[in-house]
């Protein structure tokens, strides 16, 4: 929607979307249909998403993580660490955090907790 339309699309060669609401992903696919920086629009739940190679430079989840089981998170974002490219970066936005969650995920990984945002130190299996 507008992250991607005014957002995501501006500062990226191609932008892809997960999307686990066949409705929402349809309607993606009609309105980004003519826009060549959209790329895969994959109609399925995060739980299953797995890239298969360090692809993306930013992995953006908003309104999501609060909705998918803890064990079903970690293993979401370690799949998306595995997905990023060199010097990569995970944003998350939500309005509820899982704060014990949070630092169990990222454990050693926090560089700094700074106005409310966590900077991680990612290590890849490279």
């Amino acid at each position: 929607g507008r992250i991607t339309k005014k957002l995501l699309q501006r500062h990226f060669g191609k932008v892809d979307l997960v999307e686990q609401c066949p409705v929402f992903a349809d309607k993606a696919r009609e309105i980004f249909s003519d826009n060549n920086k959209i790329g895969d629009i994959f109609c399925l739940g995060l739980q299953d998403f797995a890239p298969s190679s360090p692809i993306y430079d930013v992995v953006w989840v908003q309104w999501v993580i609060i909705y998918l089981p803890d064990h079903d998170l970690i293993d979401f974002f370690r799949r998306m660490a595995q997905a990023l490219k060199k010097d990569g970066v995970i944003v998350v936005k939500d309005k509820k955090k899982k704060s014990i969650l949070i630092p169990f995920i990222f454990g050693t990984y926090i560089k700094e907790v700074k106005e409310n945002k966590i900077y991680v130190n990612w290590e890849r299996d490279d």
